[in-house]
This record gives C-alpha cells, sequence and structure tokens, in this order.
C-alpha cells in the first residue's frame, strides 16, 4: 500500500468524517496518513458506495479525530 499524508484540512475522502476506511493521524492531529487508493464506505452523502482515500466529495466534513 502506498501511503501519502495530507493536512488535515485537505478534502479528501481519507481526511473525512465520513469516511471508514483505514488511516492513522499523526502525534500532533495536523496530518492524514492513507492511501489515495485504499478504498472505505462513505457514511455521509455516498451512503456506503466504497470511495478511495484520493477523492472528493461536496460534503466532506472534518474527521473528528484531527479537528
Amino acid at each position: 500500500m502506498s501511503e501519502t499524508s495530507h493536512g488535515a484540512r485537505y478534502k479528501y475522502c481519507g481526511t473525512c468524517e465520513y469516511w471508514s476506511g483505514p488511516r492513522q493521524p499523526d502525534t500532533f492531529a495536523k496530518t492524514v496518513r492513507f492511501s489515495s487508493a485504499e478504498k472505505g464506505k462513505c457514511l455521509g452523502k455516498f451512503k456506503g458506495h466504497l470511495k478511495r482515500g484520493g477523492e472528493r466529495c461536496s460534503s466532506w466534513v472534518t474527521w473528528a479525530v484531527v479537528r
């Protein structure tokens, strides 16, 4: 799995509250590490559809762990 780190405010599924895929916040909760290709269920706008960590959508909400 090729991981990437993005700032918590970047609007990718991997940094969204509604994405259920695997990810890890950094020590200071400023960035989130996830694979752009890894899939997880969307629990928001796309209700149950598999979305890749690197995708975006208009219903993005900051992941609570990094708020």
